[in-house]
């Protein structure tokens, strides 16, 4: 069975993504990211939810030419992000595994 975890609340979340992000490159995505703030999730709604973070604020914003790297640069950040919001070992580890499944059928 997934392990299940409560995510961090907004001021945790915040202090732990900008460690996380130490150049914000992604500083875009914090309110989002946010939202996630005290939710029950298993891993897998992690990975998800930190993806959908990324689609909406993709779908905001025209990057022109460039949406494909910019879409690249934060998708890189994700396990980052997983790293640094989910204490739990377990629930940390299928999140990257999710993670690195969608990574590697996009190949």
């Amino acid at each position: 069975m997934p392990a299940t975890i409560v995510m961090p609340d907004r001021d945790e979340i915040s202090r732990r993504i900008a460690q996380a992000d130490p150049s914000g490159a992604a500083r875009m995505l914090y309110p989002g990211i946010l939202d996630m703030a005290g939710k029950e999730l298993h891993g897998s709604g992690v990975a998800v939810g930190l993806s959908l973070v990324i689609l909406n604020h993709m779908e905001e914003h025209d990057y022109g030419r460039t949406s494909v790297v910019m879409m690249t640069l934060l998708k890189g950040l994700l396990p980052r992000f997983v790293t640094a919001l989910v204490d739990d070992e377990q629930a940390r580890a299928d999140a990257l595994a999710i993670l690195e499944e969608a990574r590697a059928s996009r190949r």
